[in-house]
């Protein structure tokens, strides 16, 4: 059968009312279709109609409905996948000639290997409103090679529950909608306790009274409904409590999630009989489960976030984007119910795309081999997260992968070919030259295995063997590196299976390398983390992690897979990150002590006899480091500063501004070059900061004391005017107020036993009024001091009027 035969008389399926409209379209095109709607199927197959002589290639975000989708196709054409139409994931691969299903990360190797796609007249991205962060790499990098090297490529973006406005407008094409559904499905909402709950450490998790509520909604659905259960839970976690609980099912209970190898997962899709399916969101789109007639939905989902390079699933409400999905999934080959164990109007309308919350490490590499470094220029749905993409650049530039201006380096070119991420990438490759070929490639297929790790102890594992999937990514490996260059004959033989896994996963994750501290480990990053209570790991003074994320709740990050290193291999390993510092400790008498530290984590220190030269350079970083308050300051080095302050305030230039702000900002100039190996000249530095031309006339224009009809008083500038203190009768004789720079003084006025009396910068007003008041009261409570109707003209004195008589 050829394709023009299928479409003539194609399968009952709604998307086939608008074969026609899909056939006129020209350029991109956006279809939205419900789940169930076949598009998958007929859509890849009318552009194959449109386009022969060229392949369609169709971009799914799964491994498994990449090869089930394929099987179905072939199906309808009569023939065995592997002729027309074919599939390729990471591992398996079956050519071919006409259509192609291929996951995200391997489309991306094909565009970086051939940029012109030749012999490809049309890409097709499904399930585009699940917004993986490959996928709109993918969408961006198609939309390049259209602009600049194939403007015949046809693009088109499918989804049930796409944001149409959105990606029409980024592919600029038009829209087309496929009406209804293939199946009605019964919508039945059974909400349940609340759904996440706090263990003892503080962990988020899904309740146990909540996994409990979706497995009796499961009998509840097995009494109810006849045909397979399909079963929606956020993890594996979480599909091994629902199966536990199931175990009196009449039927049986089965799991479908991403570590499972692909035999399992074909098992379980092939397998003829009512089943319960408990899955993850791997059965969420793009895939018929054969017999489903009823969905459970718990209403959880699993997001990636990010933070500091340290990465973690959180557990989540769904999107109602994802729910309508789920449920869609009951009504695929005939009416379904579908069961909400969380309300559709609880959930937000689309999930957070990854592009916002993920790691974008590996990312920003295909980005930079691509030639837009920082994923700069791409046209996006929306742009990446700014902090996540600085500490991407900056972990690729320390793994030797780009440069500082972003551009992708030799390494990280060819270590963009491979089908690894960035950090595995780096380990096979500079890996094979320390633990030789055979173990570095088993090592990194086994890195690469979305698959647990039995009480984080990742050479054990090992050890206990490999199943057929990592056997074949090990081969594949092996080719990938002698196709690269790389001898595959060479082993040195000399590292132990514990040590060579050490070194691998240093080399992927140096910044993971971690010490024992207290309870948990500090990590070369500086941030901590904790093994499984029972891992056999527990002990190990030094740690390469491979496998790190964060648990809900808690901010030690959980380790989840890692192999013991000595500290001789991880300064080996992570030799970037070794750094020597001289440090002062100042406790009365500086002294050095040079400390080595791995990133964040300190190797040793060892006291250092300073010289005159570091002495000073460790005191101009303490000032650097301190700033203007950590000077040592005293009653004269303040009165001196507060002078020249008063005078930038009365003066101007060229007095200068001697703020906390501005001698911060200028320390380099005013104060390091009067710091010396015995200490700081501060009343030097503070004389140099004195204008040349004006600098001798300070006193003058400054003075620190003022002349008083009885002598002189001390002046105080710390409010930043002129002020004196004196007793009332020392200033009799004084018309008015004395003047600096243009600026009265502020005088205080006290009485005979010094306690204040007024404060005035108006002494002939203050004279001429409000001292009456004050002679009034004070008169009788000093009677042996003069207190004169006319103090202006009185004579000023620091004795009683008895003493001044008898004079």
């Amino acid at each position: 059968m050829n394709f023009s035969d299928l479409l003539t008389d194609p399968p009952a399926l709604p998307v086939c009312s608008v074969i026609p409209d899909i056939a006129e379209t020209e350029g991109n095109v956006v279809i939205a279709a419900p789940p169930g709607s076949g598009k998958t199927t007929i859509v890849p197959a009318i552009f194959a109609d449109l386009l022969p002589g060229s392949k369609v290639i169709v971009v799914q975000p799964r491994r498994v409905a990449a090869r089930a989708a394929a099987k179905r196709i072939a199906s309808l054409l009569g023939e065995p996948v592997g002729d027309r139409i074919g599939f390729r994931v990471r591992g398996q691969s079956m050519a071919g000639r006409s259509i192609e299903m291929v996951t995200p990360g391997v489309m991306l190797r094909m565009i970086q290997s051939d940029p012109e796609l030749s012999g490809v007249g049309c890409v097709i991205v499904d399930e585009i409103h699940e917004r993986d962060l490959e996928t709109d790499l993918v969408t961006a990098f198609v939309l390049d090679i259209q602009e600049s090297l194939r403007p015949d490529l046809r693009l088109v973006a499918m989804s049930a529950t796409v944001a149409l406005e959105q990606t029409a407008a980024l592919l600029g094409g038009c829209v087309v909608n496929v009406p209804g559904e293939i199946h009605p499905v019964d919508i039945h909402d059974i909400p349940g306790p609340q759904p996440l709950s706090h263990t003892r450490s503080g962990a988020i998790v899904v309740a146990n009274d909540f996994i409990e509520h979706v497995a009796q909604v499961v009998f509840r659905a097995r009494r109810e409904c006849s045909g397979s259960i399909l079963v929606f839970v956020p993890g594996v976690r979480e599909i091994s409590a629902v199966s536990s609980r199931l175990s009196g099912m009449d039927i049986p209970v089965m799991a479908l999630h991403g570590q499972l190898g692909s035999r399992e997962q074909d098992c379980v899709l092939e397998y003829r009989g009512d089943r319960v399916i408990v899955a993850t969101a791997l059965a969420e789109s793009s895939l018929t489960v054969p017999g489903v007639r009823v969905v459970v939905d718990s209403g959880l989902a699993r997001e990636s976030r990010v933070d500091s390079g340290v990465g973690g699933l959180v557990t989540v409400f769904a999107s109602q984007a994802s729910m309508i999905q789920r449920a869609g999934r009951a009504g695929r080959e005939a009416p379904g119910v579908a069961y909400r164990c969380i309300p559709l109007i609880r959930a937000e309308k689309y999930a957070l795309p990854e592009i916002r919350t993920a790691d974008l490490t590996d990312a920003v590499l295909q980005c930079s081999a691509w030639g837009a470094p920082r994923m700069s220029g791409l046209r996006l749905l929306d742009p990446p997260h700014p902090g996540h993409l600085d500490f991407a650049c900056s972990e690729l530039r320390s793994l030797g992968l780009m440069n500082d201006d972003g551009a992708v380096t030799p390494l990280g070119r060819r270590a963009s070919t491979f089908p690894l991420g960035a950090r595995e990438a780096r380990a096979l490759i500079d890996g094979c030259d320390y633990v030789g070929v055979s173990r570095g490639t088993d090592i990194c297929a086994f890195l690469s295995a979305d698959m647990r790790i039995d009480n984080a102890d990742l050479p054990a594992t090992i050890r206990r063997g490999r199943n057929s999937d990592i056997e074949r990514e090990a081969r594949r490996l092996r080719k990938l590196i002698a196709d690269a260059g790389v001898n595959v004959s060479r082993e040195t033989g000399t590292w132990a299976l514990d040590d060579a896994v050490g070194i691998v996963v240093g080399l992927a994750h140096p910044q993971w390398i971690a010490r024992a501290r207290g309870q948990g480990y500090v990590l070369a990053n500086g941030r901590g983390a904790v093994l499984p209570e029972n891992s056999p790991l527990v002990g190990e003074e030094w740690l390469a992690i491979a496998d790190l994320g964060h648990t809900q709740g808690r901010s030690d990050a959980m380790i989840y897979a890692a192999a013991p290193i000595d500290v001789e291999t991880a300064v080996m390993v992570a030799e970037h990150l070794i750094t020597e510092t001289v440090e002062i400790v100042d406790g009365g008498e500086i002294r050095g002590v040079n400390i080595r530290r791995l990133g964040e984590i300190e190797l040793s220190r060892t006291d250092v006899t300073l010289s005159p030269t570091q002495l000073v350079e460790v005191r101009k970083a303490a000032v650097r480091r301190r700033g203007i308050t950590g000077l040592p300051w005293t009653d004269a080095t303040s009165q001196v500063r507060q002078r020249i302050a008063f005078l930038h305030a009365a003066c101007g230039e060229p007095w200068p501004d001697v703020s906390d702000a501005a001698l911060d900002a200028t320390l380099d100039d005013w104060l390091l070059p009067f710091v010396t190996a015995h200490g700081i000249d501060l009343p030097a530095a503070l004389n140099a900061l004195k204008p040349w031309e004006t600098g001798h006339l300070f006193d003058e224009l400054a003075p620190e004391r003022i002349a008083t009809p009885l002598g002189t008083s001390r002046l105080d500038y710390s409010s930043g005017k002129p002020r004196a203190n004196m007793r009332i009768q020392e200033a009799f004789g004084w018309e008015k107020t004395p003047e600096i720079c243009g600026i009265r003084v502020t005088l205080e006025l006290l009485s005979p036993a010094r306690r204040p009396l007024a404060i005035t910068d108006d002494l002939e007003s203050f004279w001429a009024g409000p001292y009456h008041g004050v002679r009034a009261d004070m008169r009788g409570r000093y009677p042996k001091h003069p207190w004169p109707e006319d103090p202006a003209h009185a004579q000023a004195t620091r004795r009683t009027k008895k003493r001044d008589a008898e004079r």
